[in-house]
């Protein structure tokens, strides 16, 4: 079937039995990846399979290949750098650092859980389009979070987290509710298969911190023979909780060949809350 915008909306107001109004949003999430290989990758600019941050939090910074992504006047490149992210108990949260090219620079982030992007802001003086690849890593390991390659404003990921949402009063907080009903990708090369990976997690307790589960579904495979704009629609809708992941991922029998795929998610706040 081909999903309308009415019949997502019901579907969602019957499985979470809402009969008033819904405040949700459409949450595009667009990945992509200059060099899809041979082994199964994450569709992102990373270029390889993601590696998630611990569930304590990840301490974090800045650095770029290049010297000219700093915050001097002037600059050529990206000189200030946001990422929006979740904390350890999957809060939205967001914070900026002025960029000091290829040395590292402190994110003053030390709860990172997951991130949602990254993307440059743009000073006086600057262009805020990234001179090398600028990245987000763990200040311990140098694992990449997130990157934003050269020539870009911003990183492309093909992966998402349903978050909490935190009340205007910043003491209760909201869980989220999140479905998820197609898929897509551009390729340009036959033989290339993507599949969709969920993240299964299970509860200690409402405000505590979910307990991370192994890798469990796959849903979703294509065997692509032919190139193009391909769209590919759930018959059965994932329905997603608080903390669940769900990626694109994909791998061509051509190898080292450029591909973009995403998809979109509904994601809704319960109208219950609980104590931060």
């Amino acid at each position: 079937m081909s999903w309308t915008r009415d019949q997502k909306l019901a579907y969602i107001r019957e499985r979470l039995g809402l009969a008033g109004p819904l405040t949700y949003t459409i949450v595009p999430v667009v990945g992509i990846n200059g060099t899809l290989g041979t082994s199964l990758e994450s569709i992102w600019y990373g270029s390889n399979l993601t590696t998630y941050p611990a569930d304590t939090g990840a301490t974090v910074e800045w650095i770029s290949s290049a010297a000219g992504d700093d915050g001097s006047p002037l600059g050529l490149g990206m000189g200030t750098a946001r990422v929006e992210y979740l904390d350890t108990r999957f809060i939205k949260r967001g914070g900026s650092t002025v960029l000091n090219g290829i040395g590292a620079v402190a994110a003053g982030i030390t709860n990172l859980r997951r991130t949602i992007r990254t993307y440059g802001i743009e000073p006086w003086g600057t262009n805020g389009i990234a001179s090398g690849n600028v990245d987000l890593r763990d200040t311990g390991t140098a694992t990449i979070y997130e990157r934003i390659v050269a020539g870009q404003r911003s990183s492309a990921s093909a992966r998402y987290t349903v978050p909490r949402v935190l009340n205007a009063d910043g003491v209760r907080i909201h869980d989220c509710r999140s479905f998820f009903f197609d898929w897509w990708v551009d390729v340009n090369a036959t033989n290339t298969a993507f599949i969709i990976f969920c993240h299964s997690r299970d509860f200690t307790g409402i405000v505590g911190n979910p307990t991370t589960m192994p890798m469990v579904a796959a849903h979703g495979r294509l065997a692509a023979q032919k190139a193009g704009d391909l769209k590919f629609e759930l018959i059965d809708p994932l329905e997603l909780t608080v903390g669940q992941d769900v990626e694109l991922r994909g791998a061509s029998a051509a190898g080292a060949i450029p591909c973009m795929g995403g998809f979109e998610v509904w994601e809704v706040v319960l109208p219950d809350t609980v104590l931060a």
